[in-house]
């Protein structure tokens, strides 16, 4: 299968991509993750890159994010993908559609959550300093370092305000995409707000027809 997931901030996406991949065996392609590895190299082009991405906060240009992932899949091949951040544009997902050519996507899964609830679970996240897992100060009140022993922290942009900020840039950037992903006939819409297992299952039992037509 190729799958797409979509979601804001705080809708668990990260989670739920992490058990996708391993459970049906996808290469987990993370957008943010080619960003910030590209940014790390020593090119004119990485210096572009971190100083929009990283120190400007803003989407990079379309033609630079999708010659990163044409290069990722060159390198591990067009079945059994997760896409995970990118498209964020629908000129990027009319990109993705050209891509992939003969290997479409079977399913778009969008994980819904209120902004509300999205900026509660921001608000109270932590992420390692060193390995960047996060995790919940509401669920792990007690919590001060990483299983590695490494030091949390409270990022910088997960104050309500600047959350709001980024919800709002999301909506109106990806309610195009649903729009058009429900229009191709490939869009499951999943409640974000149960535990992660119940969200998991509820992908599961949407994606069976889909796996046993594959």
């Amino acid at each position: 299968m190729n799958i797409l997931l979509i979601g804001p901030q705080g809708s668990g996406k990260g989670t739920q991509a992490d058990k996708l991949s391993q459970h049906y065996h996808l290469h987990h392609i993370e957008a943010g993750a080619l960003i910030r590895d590209q940014a790390h190299q020593h090119s004119q082009k990485a210096e572009i890159i971190d100083h929009l991405a990283n120190k400007k906060g803003i989407l990079l240009p379309d033609g630079i994010v999708i010659d990163m992932i044409i290069d990722q899949l060159d390198h591990i091949g067009y079945d059994n993908l997760l896409f995970d951040g990118f498209p964020r544009t629908l000129s990027q997902y009319q990109s993705l559609k050209d891509i992939l050519d003969h290997h479409p996507l079977d399913a778009a899964i969008y994980l819904d959550i209120p902004d509300d609830v999205a900026i509660n679970r921001l608000s109270a996240r932590l992420v390692c300093t060193t390995c960047h897992t996060s995790f919940n100060s509401q669920t792990e009140p007690d919590r001060s370092t990483c299983d590695q022993g490494h030091q949390l922290t409270k990022r910088p942009d997960d104050q309500p305000q600047a959350i709001k900020s980024r919800l709002d840039s999301f909506h109106q950037s990806t309610q195009p995409i649903l729009h058009q992903l429900e229009q191709d006939g490939i869009l499951i819409k999943i409640d974000g707000q149960p535990n992660v297992d119940q969200i998991f299952d509820q992908i599961k039992q949407r994606l069976q027809s889909i796996e046993s037509s594959n």
